[in-house]
Parts: C-alpha cells; sequence; structure tokens
C-alpha cells in the first residue's frame, strides 16, 4: 500500500484472508492466482483443481492401482481441498480401499 498500486496479484496460497480484505478496504484491487476465497470481492484465476485430482484418481484406478496415495500440502487452502475431494471421489466410485 505504501507504493500507491492499483492492484495486486496474489500468488501465495498461505496468505490471510485479512491481507486481502485489507487491500479492497484501501481500494486496492485483487486478483488470487490458483487460489479462491469465497465471498471475499476479489477476482480469481485458477485451474478446475478438483476435476484434475477426479482424473488423477480414475487414471491410478485404471492402471490397477490398488493404494494411491494423495500427498498434499497445507490443508486449510482452497487448492488442497478441491484437490482431495476430487481424489476421494475417484476412490470411492472405484470402490479402492483407502484412508486419509
Amino acid at each position: 500500500m505504501e507504493y500507491s498500486v492499483e492492484g495486486v496479484i496474489i500468488t501465495d496460497a498461505l496468505l490471510a484472508s485479512s491481507a486481502v480484505q485489507r487491500f479492497l478496504r484501501n481500494g486496492i484491487s485483487v486478483v488470487l492466482f490458483n487460489r479462491y476465497i469465497y465471498f471475499s470481492g476479489c477476482s480469481a484465476v485458477y485451474c478446475d483443481n478438483y476435476s484434475a485430482a477426479k482424473k488423477i484418481g480414475s487414471y491410478l484406478l485404471e492402471k490397477g492401482h490398488q493404494k494411491p496415495a494423495f500427498i498434499s500440502g497445507p490443508t486449510n487452502t482452497s487448492t488442497t481441498i478441491d484437490r482431495e475431494k476430487g481424489f476421494k471421489e475417484a476412490l470411492l466410485r472405484g470402490n479402492c480401499n483407502f484412508s486419509f
């Protein structure tokens, strides 16, 4: 904010939502890259992590893998939440025994 910018692009998955709100309160436009925050008032550009992880899980099962693993980063990010959900759904549809 010290630099009087008109907008920021945030790529950090761990930046607190309060920081985003601080930018917005000061009239600085915010674009989140590869993450989103519901009802934040900022724009976001991200891939469909849910569908991608679901496709990966399905692919592993189609190739005969019986114990695929999901390794993630911080569990409180939109990216991890969406990926885990998609991966789990693929394994459930494939009747795969798994634990997280």
